[in-house]
């Protein structure tokens, strides 16, 4: 059986692979990458991140996490900020939200940025908000269950090479 966390999982998969690749929309100041970094950016470039696991999910993808955060004791499971490397090109960002407090200002500093959007309701996230640009495509999440929420940016170009890389693997 599924457990929750897997739900979630698959469900924001899918939701990437269906916005990521159809039309396109524009929205306020649009980033080209994330805290800094840009997308395609290679992992051997940067000394700000370790290593943590492989993904488990997409093959030739790899998951870092920021050095400061390693060194305050967060370690893997504690880590507030992700970076997801594909061939080891930068294509994805997130970082993690603890508390309904700290989500909603969050948000607030999100929309100051990024701009308005239309307030979503499913049966994984209590709120779910979308930005879908032309390169970048950017999800903001809370789950009142776990009282954790995420904000997730995503290179759309890099995630379209990684589905035609996946497509072409079940192929062979």
């Amino acid at each position: 059986m599924v457990n929750k966390r897997q739900f979630i999982i698959v469900v924001f998969s899918l939701v990437l692979i269906l916005f990521g690749s159809n039309a396109t929309f524009s929205f306020e100041n649009e980033p080209n990458g994330f805290k800094g970094i840009n997308w395609g950016t290679y992992a051997s470039e940067l000394d700000k991140l370790n290593y943590m696991i492989k993904h488990p999910r997409i093959e030739d993808a790899k998951i870092f996490c920021e050095k400061k955060d390693l060194e305050q004791g967060l370690g893997h499971g504690g880590c507030s900020v992700y970076y997801y490397f594909w061939n080891n090109r930068f294509y994805s960002g997130m970082i993690l939200i603890t508390g309904y407090d700290n989500f909603i200002a969050f948000r607030e500093e999100t929309f100051n940025k990024y701009g308005e959007v239309t307030e979503t309701k499913d049966d994984t996230w209590e709120m779910r908000y979308l930005w879908n640009g032309e390169t970048t495509f950017i999800q903001l999440g809370y789950d009142e269950n776990t009282t954790q929420g995420q904000l997730r940016m995503e290179s759309k170009e890099i995630m379209s090479e990684i589905k035609r890389a996946i497509e072409n693997q079940k192929k062979d």
